[in-house]
């Protein structure tokens, strides 16, 4: 489109007719003094030196430190999550490496505890084992001695017996 223009202000400064100028550039007569215009003013213009520019500069800039700032502190943030939570994790280890611990105490603990019991009452059972053992064995030795005497009573009394009766001499 600017080429069009050129060529339109080109032709214009060669004295060209405005209706030549539309069929050579493609663009109606009505536009082309009012592009021709808006060229002029664009071309003529000067660069301005701006101190809104050194402002935008200044706070671009500002900006970009902050920005900058800002992704450290959440960098640092970062490394602060991420030790606390290996510190969390060596934690939890601890601390279920504890409860481990006290599960297998508490296990050693009923097992005692069962064991206690079963030696309460085998030894309980011993205990009248042996009192039943005393016992059988006095039991053995009244018994013993019961039928010893019952033994010579009964052969003096076979003997007072046939001396009665006269069957020994």
């Amino acid at each position: 489109m600017i080429e069009k223009i050129k060529k339109a202000k080109l032709l214009k400064s060669n004295g060209t007719s405005v209706k030549d100028i539309e069929v050579e550039i493609g663009i109606s007569r009505n536009y082309i003094p009012k592009l021709l215009e808006l060229y002029e003013s664009m071309s003529n213009m000067q660069k301005v030196d701006d101190k809104n520019s050194e402002y935008v500069r200044i706070k671009k800039k500002r900006y970009m430190m902050q920005s900058i700032k800002l992704q450290h502190k959440m960098n640092d943030l970062r490394d602060k999550y991420l030790k606390s939570r290996e510190d969390l994790k060596e934690k939890y280890e601890k601390i279920r490496e504890y409860m481990d611990k006290a599960e297998d105490i508490h296990d050693l603990k009923k097992e005692l505890f069962y064991k206690q019991k079963m030696l309460d009452v085998t030894s309980s059972n011993l205990q009248h084992a042996e009192d039943g053992y005393e016992y059988i064995k006095r039991e053995y030795i009244y018994s013993k001695i019961l039928y010893f005497i019952l033994g010579v009573s009964a052969g003096l009394l076979v003997a007072i017996v046939m001396r009665y009766f006269g069957f020994v001499g």
